[in-house]
């Protein structure tokens, strides 16, 4: 009987033990978050610390942005495609004007007389161009056939008269297979084939037919 007293009286001092050493439910909520796993704890650290600034945020889209472009390649021009280009460059409309603008000029011009042809001379042909231009004044040159210059026409009749052929012919006179070629500061008259090459004293050249 003693016995079960005494086991009695420790129970009721031990029950009386925890119901005095118990903790208020703040610190028991407190020993809770403690004894939380780690990812707990580290959500309540991330909440807790500061925000990422601005300067920060920067920092990394640069990053980002600079690990973008060199990862970046640039894909290759097959070299079907690049014939493709350059065959409908070459048939588009502005290579055919271009190529039709291209006037074919005579390698060394000629005058002569009313015995030769006047037109684009080939090689090896006599003819007499009739697209010649003076470098000196940079005016066309004209011709009239069948005729000479007078000894009286002089610059100054060349300087007021062309290229109105009726203020011309004052100095023309009419001959016979002849013809007479003016701009506006030089004049000649020619029968026989003359090349107009470096040591000619006419600045003729052909302007293209």
């Amino acid at each position: 009987m003693d016995d079960l007293e005494d086991l009695l009286s420790d129970l009721n001092s031990t029950l009386g033990g925890i119901g005095s050493g118990s903790s208020s439910p703040s610190a028991r909520s407190q020993v809770a978050a403690t004894s939380r796993p780690d990812a707990y704890g580290a959500a309540s650290k991330y909440s807790s610390s500061s925000e990422p600034s601005l300067s920060d945020l920067d920092a990394l889209l640069g990053d980002l942005k600079m690990e973008t472009t060199r990862n970046k390649k640039v894909a290759p021009v097959p070299q079907q495609r690049r014939q493709d280009a350059r065959l409908s460059n070459l048939n588009s409309p502005a290579s055919s004007t271009r190529s039709s603008s291209q006037k074919v000029k005579c390698g060394c011009p000629q005058i002569g007389g009313m015995q030769y042809r006047m037109g684009a001379a080939g090689v090896g042909e006599t003819v007499c161009c009739n697209r010649l231009l003076c470098t000196k004044c940079d005016l066309a040159v004209v011709s009239f056939p069948d005729s000479k210059w007078s000894e009286d026409a002089d610059y100054m009749f060349f300087r007021n008269g062309y290229p109105d052929e009726k203020k011309l012919s004052s100095g023309r006179l009419p001959k016979k297979g002849s013809r007479a070629y003016c701009c506006q500061c030089m004049w000649t008259g020619a029968e026989k084939a003359e090349a107009m090459g470096f040591t000619s004293r006419l600045r003729w050249v052909c302007r293209g037919h």
